[in-house]
């Protein structure tokens, strides 16, 4: 084999191993995961909208849960009573709150 040949060879295995080294952590998320994200995003998008500043603490914990849970076709019980206390903690903002 030819001495460009085998450079040539080499460039595109070390793109494809590049390609292939980024895509390897994409481990799907969890339920309880996917609606810790879920409600982390209401909850900023209610911060910044104003929503938390006109209906208060309460009916948005309600509102960011219970889209979450819509949005996620969550029916199990003790996935719902996370999504409250979850919502509640990331509202408020509490310093040191882990959603695991």
């Amino acid at each position: 084999m030819s001495k460009s040949k085998s450079l040539i060879l080499s460039c595109v295995l070390m793109m494809s191993g590049c390609a292939l080294w980024g895509q390897g952590d994409k481990t799907p998320l969890t339920p309880l995961g996917q609606l810790n994200l879920c409600l982390r995003d209401e909850v900023n998008a209610a911060l910044q909208d104003g929503t938390v500043a006109m209906y208060g603490n309460e009916a948005t914990v309600r509102k960011v849960a219970e889209t979450c849970l819509k949005k996620l076709k969550i029916s199990d019980e003790f996935l719902q009573n996370t999504a409250y206390r979850n919502a509640t903690a990331l509202l408020t903002q509490s310093v040191g709150t882990s959603l695991k």
